[in-house]
């Protein structure tokens, strides 16, 4: 590997540029100050998946996505119209998803294996074909890390959209939704143009 040449000093002076015009009055120890995505539609790829232990010690899945391109939100117009408005300085943001797992709920199962049936290759075929093929995949252990590295890289769409917790008044969380390829044709969402 070669030798990089920099200036040290030159480094240091636009380090402290980036910190001098950084907002941080909103970053605390318990948190960046970093605002969630505005609700919407983003195209994203799926950056990496990894199988880890959830905050009760059952087996849960990590999507990490990557917005590939500016996201949409919708706006209603004066006329009661829906248009999509671009989410600028969207591309690049991370979306992450959770799928925790619990022999006594059986939903998040049901609910990964839905989304899984929702990615499509480029032709708009499915990638896994049926509930089944999801199962033996994903849910054997045999499988689970080819499973995880057929679906890494695939483009889907997140809808993103803010609710009230129910158990806590006057707080919110942000919950993503995977949208079939289907489904986002019948929204008119736009094809990947990169």
């Amino acid at each position: 590997m070669a030798e990089q040449n920099f200036d040290m000093n030159e480094l240091k002076a636009s380090l402290g540029k980036i910190f001098e015009n950084a907002e941080v009055e909103q970053v605390t120890s318990e948190g960046s100050g970093f605002e969630n995505l505005k609700d919407g539609y983003y195209l994203s790829a799926i950056e990496k998946v990894e199988l880890k232990p959830s905050k009760k010690g059952q087996p849960m899945f990590q999507f990490t996505f990557s917005v590939i391109q500016d996201g949409l939100a919708t706006n209603i117009s004066e006329t009661g119209d829906i248009e999509l408005v671009p989410v600028k300085s969207s591309k690049g943001r991370k979306i992450f998803k959770f799928y925790p797992f619990s022999p006594e709920d059986a939903r998040s199962t049901k609910q990964f294996t839905s989304d899984m049936l929702k990615f499509s290759d480029d032709d708009g075929n499915p990638v896994l074909i049926d509930a089944e093929t999801v199962k033996a995949y994903f849910m054997n252990p045999d499988t689970i890390d080819e499973a995880l590295e057929a679906v890494t890289g695939l483009f889907i769409y997140i809808h993103l959209e803010t609710r009230e917790n129910k158990n806590e008044p006057g707080t919110t969380s942000q919950w993503g939704s995977l949208v079939s390829w289907k489904r986002a044709a019948q929204l008119e969402l736009p094809d990947y143009e990169g």
